[in-house]
């Protein structure tokens, strides 16, 4: 541990290189080493390729390098992040050897490993060297390392956690204390990862993509930790960047400890949100780094869970005859039975009735006692083997084979570090599938999970622990600032659950937003479904007359069958749209037609709701539900249905319905605008 502090010439010349307000920073943080030369705060490293160096954050992007000789820390130099690195790399400072020694120095004894007092602070205080040796199996070069960090963050990033045995170093980590990344409200940090893009962005060329995340998102962004954790945030937080920028930072930084070009997975739910991922991937760096794979689930699922000589059927309608001649012989509703396949056993990955009988079917709005489910297991048996004669799988039976043979995977087909987006939908065999693919052993794995639970639209149904992971304390953040929405928006969105029985508001995060605007609008009066699209027709054309773009315009309808409706509405008057399926959504000139179950993790400047009826939301079967919780729990899902649909807009929100209101709206109502037909 250092007790002194110097900077050396090479540091004051390169500090002289930067502008007045970067050097009051750089200044800033010397002082604090000055005060504390263990460099708590400033995210020391210990530099992999030349442990006779440290480097500590001065700022975001500016890094301070140091060496450590004889209880004293000098400051040989001071550059921007990638380039302080590759010169300790390149042996650009000036090294131990050549460096004047100081007056000021540790004695013998206290040099000496094995006979050095013990320490008077820090979180190792009652551990002397020796005990440290025997009890972690510290190296004894690495004793002064790991004495000089003060929590469990900084303990990562020195590289420790690659020279101990897994099971020492988590041992060891338990002792430190965790600091929460935890955001400071103030205003966000305007930062590009590159020159380039900054300028490109100046230039006028570049105006979709956020660069200005708040200092909580940096924060875990370049966070040093190797283990799983769990980043929850609501609409428009900023989430699918903060993954997308630490899958960048984990494949182009240096103080992570791994592999020199490690293997990176950002892995999500749909076709549309991987082209999204990879646009914005793409248009950061101008194309997709090597070692960067993104994916869907269902990628996997296929590859490792799809037998060669048969076909894999996403869409169930296709396979109702199958479980018609499954079913034959006894008295189960075939769609029911269907619906039970695969929601329950193949969505949380049941192998026997034995679990099956166990299993709770809470939110399925139907009892099913033993005798019923011993009846549903023997469809599901036979409709697997009438599929097996056809060469057919449907992609949840995909799904649990993929879960079984990645168990197995050879460690050249895994990644280092797994990003899984959009985690509240996913499928237990889909998530442990994930675990599997990632690298490392428990609390070792290098993955992230992302997602808000106020946007589940699917019933997950599964806990961390069934797919082998447990993630709490420090590895869940929370991220507390939207990036899309206006405040108005947010407020109006949240009250939506103060109507359904039961909401389950402890789901949705608390948001805010530096943005203002409109009050969101609800469309009254309506007296037919005509009168619909003759408002929307009118609002929309509106819109356009004042300059606003079709792209920036989108409807997001409960059905199928309601977008088509609206789509042959604006065909008569001259609008054009594309819906979500077709492969020019993205570039066509036209507005968005979108189902409500399929605009999760995309956002438009402008939104319109046209179906916002009572039996839509909440769907009108909801009501046949007997059993009161699995009444409450449908009503809930569909509010989140809503308040997806309904936090995709940015800038303008509008509401419509005809005849009766869906009671969601109850509660938002005061957060809205009222405009009469």
């Amino acid at each position: 541990m250092a007790e002194s502090v110097v900077t050396t010439p090479g540091f004051v010349r390169e500090l002289k290189s930067f502008a007045q307000q970067e050097r009051d920073l750089i200044l800033k943080a010397v002082n604090m080493l000055m005060i504390n030369p263990d460099g708590g705060g400033l995210n020391p490293e210990y530099v992999k390729a030349n442990r006779n160096y440290m480097t500590f954050r001065a700022t975001q992007g500016i890094r301070i390098v140091g060496c450590r000789t004889k209880g004293c820390l000098q400051l040989v130099g001071v550059d921007r992040h990638d380039n302080a690195y590759k010169r300790v790399a390149a042996g650009s400072f000036a090294t131990p050897s050549n460096i004047p020694e100081m007056a000021e120095r540790l004695s013998a004894d206290a040099l000496d490993p094995k006979r050095r007092a013990m320490p008077t602070s820090g979180p190792l205080v009652h551990f002397s060297d020796n005990e440290l040796i025997a009890k972690f199996a510290i190296p004894e070069d690495w004793v002064g390392a790991v004495r000089s960090v003060n929590d469990a963050e900084s303990l990562w990033s020195i590289g420790i956690a690659n020279v101990l045995p897994e099971d020492n170093f988590f041992a060891l980590l338990t002792i430190f204390p965790e600091v929460p990344v935890i955001s400071t409200g103030d205003k966000p940090i305007f930062r590009f990862p590159d020159e380039a893009l900054a300028k490109a962005f100046a230039d006028g060329e570049i105006k979709e993509l956020q660069f200005n995340l708040p200092a909580a998102s940096w924060s875990i962004i370049e966070s040093t930790r190797r283990a799983p954790i769990l980043v929850k945030g609501g609409p428009g937080s900023g989430k699918t960047l903060v993954a997308l920028y630490r899958a960048l930072h984990v494949l182009e930084d240096r103080g992570l400890g791994l592999e020199v070009a490690p293997r990176v997975l950002y892995v999500t739910y749909t076709n549309q949100l991987r082209d999204d991922a990879r646009n914005k991937v793409e248009r950061l760096r101008g194309k997709i780094p090597e070692n960067l794979a993104i994916e869907t689930y269902d990628h996997f699922a296929v590859r490792y869970g799809a037998k060669k000589d048969h076909r894999i059927e996403y869409d169930v309608a296709n396979l109702l005859p199958y479980v018609l001649t499954a079913a034959k012989g006894t008295s189960m509703d075939t769609s029911f039975a269907q619906s039970e396949i695969v929601s329950i056993i193949e969505a949380r990955n049941v192998r026997t009735l034995e679990e099956y009988q166990k299993l709770r079917r809470h939110g399925r709005g139907a009892a099913l006692g033993p005798k019923g489910r011993a009846t549903i297991w023997g469809i599901y048996e036979r409709y697997r083997n009438e599929l097996e004669k056809n060469r057919l799988a449907d992609i949840g039976i995909a799904r649990m084979a993929a879960c079984d043979s990645t168990k197995n995977v050879s460690t050249t087909e895994q990644f280092d570090f797994v990003i899984v987006d959009e985690v509240q939908d996913l499928q237990a065999s889909a998530l442990k599938m994930m675990v599997h693919l990632t690298r490392g052993k428990g609390t070792a794995k290098h993955l992230m999970l992302v997602g808000d639970a106020g946007q589940t639209i699917h019933s997950r149904g599964f806990s961390w622990a069934a797919v082998d992971l447990s993630i709490g304390g420090g590895n869940v953040h929370s991220l507390g600032q939207s990036e899309r929405s206006t405040q108005e928006i947010l407020d109006f969105a949240r009250a939506l659950f103060a109507a359904p029985a039961g909401a389950l508001s402890q789901d949705i995060e608390q948001l805010t937003s530096s943005k203002t605007g409109a009050r969101p609008r609800i469309i009254d009066d309506l007296p037919a479904e005509d009168a619909l699209y003759i408002r929307l027709v009118k609002d929309i054309q509106d819109r356009l007359d004042e300059g606003v773009s079709y792209t920036k315009i989108a409807v997001i309808a409960h059905s199928k069958s309601k977008l088509a409706a609206i789509a042959k509405a604006f065909e008569g008057a001259g609008i054009p749209t594309v819906q979500q399926n077709q492969d020019n959504f993205y570039t066509k000139t036209a507005v968005k037609l979108i189902t409500a179950h399929s605009a999760k993790g995309l956002e438009f400047s402008e939104v319109y709701i046209p179906d916002a009826n009572d039996g839509v939301y909440p769907y009108w079967t909801n009501k046949e539900i007997v059993d009161a919780d699995d009444h409450a729990e449908k009503n809930v899902q569909d509010c989140k249905l809503l308040y997806v649909a309904a936090t995709r807009a940015a800038d303008r929100l509008t509401i419509a319905y005809v005849i009766k209101p869906s009671p969601i709206l109850q509660n938002a109502r005061k957060f809205a605008e009222s405009i009469h037909f």
